[in-house]
């Protein structure tokens, strides 16, 4: 497979603390690579260095000679008042696409990434759409090498299956730095980790993430055998050097030189075997209540919209309820039902006596922007109170990964990974019953996203998370409540039921019944059966069908080639030729079946 693109000893400092040294790896032809490490590490500024954007402090990046890349930023950067074309086609140029080819070229990628409406301004879209745009803008130009920093912020579920989708049949090499887990499963070949305690500074895998996280624990469990291992090895020798031998012989002023050396050795793995928890610990009340909340017939509405209607659940002790649903499906309305922040239109919402609930909001409201870090962790004076214990607030802030000198940094000033974190400080001096968490794991980085993982299920009360976080939903949730249609939200087995039938819902699938139990698929015939009447009638025109639709793909692909078409003439084609391209891969997918 070709090289595409080495890093030989890259390195990078900002101010006086060194960011990352001698890191050498290389990118490969067809490669699909997660690039993953804590929040700090310098995944994104590694990922300028290697698009170009930014020239290393130390070694060399080398590309291979006429390999075409794009970097796609983790912020969408389009001028609000550019209309979806417009951004494209200066995308499309920028990218080097010949002009005759740029109104083809853009049409089909718009078409492939949804868009209906071409003259709409991008200041009109949502996050999630601009960045569906900024990643379709990167892959124009046919582009050898893609570089990604986060695509999967801002993406609804919709967003997500696509951006799954598309990384998968990408023909293009891509890496891409990514935080959710369930996207490094399920679509790269390869991981990087950026890991300041690893002895070249990262660690590379062949496969997806779940064999770099095998392949790292026994690394770092070597590690600390190692670490065991000497700590042993130099008490013997330090006992044997105070006992003070004469170095009279050459064996001994070897044995001493000796002991210096294992010191050096020691004191390194004792640094790189160090980890910092976040001591994240949610405090439950232990309350023995069955029964926190029970919703009887409940709606909301804002004025004609209907955002939850006819809703009948209870919330039980020791649940971990997803909750699921499109972006404004109402979801976020539904965690502020609970905590008594709105009042429902219609039904009845009763509550335990004294319920002591903790809300954990997606937009960080509570937090006080214009404070220091000091006084949002200890509003009075400098102790904070956990458990009827005083913590001084330099213990409590390196608790959650802050320095002492970050204390009097303001609360707006904090990357949105420290923010998260402060936020989880600030709730976790209160114990609850329930736990209502909206989007907790935005800007988190692995490490910590792992610890939060860990600590909700050890917390002994109830939670209610809403997130898009395939791999925490599915690992640690016992109940799915999900929105089928608007308003209505019904019971599932599973996350991957709900996203079967928000996928068919997404595709045009229409009304679906939900369904409260996952029905189990019938077990294959170890035998083949004979096609029925039908069946056979199918198979014998199946051939003829797709040729048809071909020839049909064809002529349309013909007239999307002719010169001098309207935006509105090719608006039209696009979806046509999409639907046929799938109307095909249907045909070709039934043949196998009937075979």
């Amino acid at each position: 497979m070709d090289l595409l693109l080495s890093c030989h000893k890259v390195g990078k400092t900002f101010g006086s603390t060194p960011l990352f040294t001698d890191l050498s790896f290389g990118i490969y032809q067809r490669d699909r690579v997660g690039l993953i490490g804590a929040n700090g590490a310098g995944k994104s500024t590694l990922l300028k260095i290697m698009a170009g954007e930014m020239e290393p402090d130390a070694g060399r990046v080398t590309l291979k000679t006429n390999t075409k890349t794009n970097y796609v930023p983790q912020t969408p950067q389009f001028r609000p008042e550019q209309t979806v074309m417009e951004a494209a086609m200066e995308a499309a140029e920028k990218a080097g696409v010949h002009e005759h080819d740029l109104m083809v070229e853009v049409s089909i990628a718009l078409g492939q990434l949804g868009f209906t409406d071409w003259e709409q301004p991008v200041g009109a879209l949502s996050g999630g759409w601009k960045k569906r745009l900024a990643i379709g803008c990167g892959t124009l130009g046919e582009p050898d090498l893609v570089f990604f920093d986060e695509p999967t912020n801002h993406l609804d579920w919709e967003g997500l299956l696509w951006l799954e989708g598309f990384l998968q049949k990408a023909p293009f090499a891509w890496i891409a730095i990514s935080h959710d887990r369930y996207l490094l499963t399920k679509t790269v070949q390869r991981v990087i980790e950026i890991d300041s305690r690893l002895e070249d500074g990262l660690l590379e895998t062949d496969g997806a993430y779940d064999a770099h996280v095998e392949k790292k624990e026994a690394l770092l469990s070597g590690l600390l055998e190692r670490q065991d291992r000497l700590e042993n090895t130099f008490k013997i020798e330090q006992e044997w050097s105070r006992r003070g031998p004469k170095a009279r012989g050459t064996k001994a002023k070897y044995r001493m030189d000796g002991v210096e050396e294992k010191k050096g050795e020691l004191a390194d793995l004792r640094r790189r075997n160090q980890t910092q928890s976040l001591g994240i610990e949610f405090l439950s009340s232990g309350r023995k209540t069955k029964t926190w909340i029970e919703l009887k017939d409940v709606s909301l509405s804002r004025g004609e919209n209907h955002l939850i209607e006819k809703l009948n659940f209870t919330l039980a002790s020791k649940m971990i309820v997803g909750i699921l649903g499109a972006n404004g499906a109402g979801k976020s309305s539904l965690l502020q039902l609970l905590t008594g922040a709105q009042t429902p239109t219609e039904g009845t919402i009763k509550r335990a006596e004294n319920l002591r609930v903790l809300y954990m909001e997606q937009e960080r409201e509570s937090l006080p922007l214009t404070a220091t870090l000091r006084s949002a962790l200890a509003e009075h004076g400098d102790q904070v109170v956990v458990q009827g214990q005083s913590v001084h607030v330099v213990t409590w802030a390196k608790r959650f990964g802050f320095a002492a000198h970050q204390l009097d940094t303001l609360v707006h000033k904090l990357s949105g990974g420290e923010q998260a974190r402060l936020l989880l400080a600030r709730l976790l001096t209160h114990e609850a019953d329930v736990l209502l968490l909206d989007e907790p794991t935005n800007d988190l980085d692995i490490g910590t996203l792992e610890e939060l993982e860990r600590c909700l299920e050890l917390f002994s009360g109830t939670v209610v998370l809403v997130t898009h976080d395939r791999y925490l939903i599915s690992r640690l949730c016992t109940h799915f409540l999900g929105f089928t249609e608007k308003g209505v939200l019904a019971p599932f087995a599973s996350l991957e039921q709900w996203l079967k039938d928000f996928a068919d819902l997404s595709n045009g699938g229409g009304k679906k019944k939900s369904a409260a139990i996952a029905t189990p698929e019938a077990p294959a015939e170890p035998n083949k059966k004979k096609r029925s009447y039908k069946e056979q009638r199918e198979w014998d025109t199946i051939e003829a069908s797709i040729a048809k639709a071909e020839a049909e793909l064809a002529a349309l692909e013909a007239q999307l080639a002719q010169p001098g078409l309207s935006s509105g003439a090719l608006q039209k084609l696009c979806p046509e030729i999409e639907a046929k391209r799938i109307e095909i891969e249907r045909l070709f997918q039934r043949w196998s079946e009937l075979e």
